[in-house]
């Protein structure tokens, strides 16, 4: 039996929560979503819901 993968909001705050230096973009963000099984409009919607949540902020 697989595990199922936690949702795409909950990887999404573990990798903004690593003090890169400088903000990442959504291109990479999506590019390591996909690396973990996640399809890109499922890290973009959860990128969106992040941000109208108040929990993370769009940069540029």
């Amino acid at each position: 039996m697989e595990t199922p993968l936690p949702p795409a909001t909950d990887l999404l705050m573990d990798l903004l929560s690593v003090p890169a230096g400088r903000p990442l973009s959504v291109r990479a963000l999506c590019s390591a979503g996909e690396h973990l099984g996640f399809p890109e409009n499922a890290v973009r919607v959860a990128l969106t819901r992040l941000v109208r949540q108040g929990k993370i902020e769009k940069v540029g």
